[in-house]
């Protein structure tokens, strides 16, 4: 009778662990889970001139990700925001579902310093970058601009 007891149990345990192992990944979901629920990215950082270092206030900086949607396929976004009166800018955008690459411009729109762009060439889950929650954190994105001669 123990045989038949012990040939169970051991027949269970091998089910299921055939069972275990021919199901999906649960682990991918805990390491990655803003992928199917959309994730932000929240860039910040400052406008200065390049030959005193102070704070440059109204630079309006320009934000383009790019989405990789597979197949060739890509999502372009396009957002805007002012430095403040201490140069300093914060944006955000969501939804993505896939990595994106961003391209940061900033332009005075009076006319006295020269555009600059600063390029972030790909945010994933792979990616270095802060993230808390469904957010990407990417600080120190400063531009030192030159006035126009």
């Amino acid at each position: 009778m123990n045989r038949n007891i012990l040939k169970n149990i051991l027949i269970l345990l091998l089910s299921a662990t055939a069972v275990l192992s021919c199901s999906e990944d649960l682990t991918e979901d805990l390491y990655n889970p803003s992928y199917k629920e959309g994730y932000a990215v929240v860039i910040s950082g400052t406008a200065s001139d390049m030959d005193t270092s102070l704070p440059i206030e109204e630079i309006r900086i320009t934000l383009k990700a790019t989405e990789e949607l597979g197949n060739g396929r890509m999502k372009s976004y396009e957002k805007s925001s002012y430095t403040d009166n201490n140069g300093v800018f914060t944006m955000e955008v969501e939804g993505f579902t896939n990595p994106i690459s961003v391209k940061l411009t900033a332009e005075d729109p009076n006319g006295i310093y020269q555009s600059a762009t600063h390029e972030i060439p790909m945010i994933s889950w792979e990616s270095s970058y802060n993230m808390a929650g469904n957010r990407f954190y990417v600080n120190e994105c400063s531009f030192y601009l030159e006035k126009k001669k």
